[in-house]
């Protein structure tokens, strides 16, 4: 499965996109991630690329989430639940939905709805680009 990030809103406190190409779903997810800093460390959207991604179980965020693998001098980058940028350093964070002010709507049943949409593809690519 091939998964597209797509950014389109670059604010001074955050990068707003979508990610589409999950079978059986017609509207997109949001995400909300931190603006881009020259993709440093916990202050850093990642940058522009393909990245493959595997299931992952952390202590941190007790629920089943993507891991992003391979992002240049990064690690522990995931997918995971957050509705403001105050939920990130560096990953990214998925919603159904985005408000008005730009924070992210039903982010857990979120990435719930994606983990179980993506629950049968053994290789998932994340395509990350800017518009």
């Amino acid at each position: 499965m091939i998964l597209k990030l797509i950014r389109y809103s670059f604010l001074e406190d955050r990068t707003l996109g979508i990610i589409t190409g999950i079978k059986d779903r017609k509207t997109p997810f949001y995400t909300l991630e931190l603006p881009d800093r020259n993709n440093e460390r916990n202050i850093s959207c990642i940058p522009e690329g393909k990245y493959q991604c595997v299931r992952h179980w952390s202590t941190k965020f007790p629920y089943l989430h993507l891991l992003i693998m391979n992002v240049p001098n990064r690690d522990g980058i995931l997918i995971h639940a957050g509705n403001y940028p105050k939920n990130t350093t560096g990953c990214i964070l998925l919603g159904q939905s985005i408000n008005n002010e730009g924070d992210l709507v039903n982010s857990r049943k979120a990435i719930d709805e994606f983990m179980e949409l993506i629950k049968a593809d053994d290789e998932i690519i994340l395509e990350v680009t800017n518009v």
